[in-house]
């Protein structure tokens, strides 16, 4: 279990790290007390918090699209953050097995495992269908680019 959490810390620390790189204004201000105050009370990445996973099995593939964060797990469970990663959520998924990355791309999350498992979400990763895949090989990961 401890095991499992550290992997989730590390997973959610890497996707805020993105996110954070991904911001592009900055929306710190400063104050007559010269005390800095933002916009939001997230630390964009510098500290790190322990957020709880509905899920209690490890999470191999984390993918960020659309505000929106997905990690996949070892049983084919998907879940889904809204906030930042603040609090997640359980999406519906169409295999009990093991994806291994998840990406997003053209307003798709995809996620691929063992046994030549690919999976689709084109509701922002609320529920994914399955893909007819080439290979019964295992995909270790999955990418996008324009």
């Amino acid at each position: 279990m401890k095991s499992l959490l550290s992997w989730l810390v590390l997973i959610v620390s890497i996707a805020l790290l993105i996110s954070s790189c991904a911001k592009s204004d900055d929306s710190s201000t400063s104050s007559t007390d010269n005390t800095t105050s933002s916009s939001d009370d997230s630390s964009n990445g510098t500290t790190g918090e322990n957020d709880t996973s509905p899920t209690a099995n490890i999470l191999y593939g984390v993918g960020f699209g659309n505000n929106t964060f997905v990690a996949a797990d070892n049983n084919g469970n998907i879940v889904r953050s809204t906030d930042n990663a603040t609090t997640w959520d359980n999406a519906t998924s169409p295999t009990d097995n093991t994806l291994l990355g998840v990406e997003f791309g053209n307003n798709t999350f995809v996620a691929v495992g063992i046994s030549g498992n690919i999976i689709r979400s084109t509701d922002n990763g609320s529920s994914f269908d399955n893909v007819t895949s080439p290979t019964a090989n295992r995909l270790g990961g999955v990418t996008f680019s324009e």
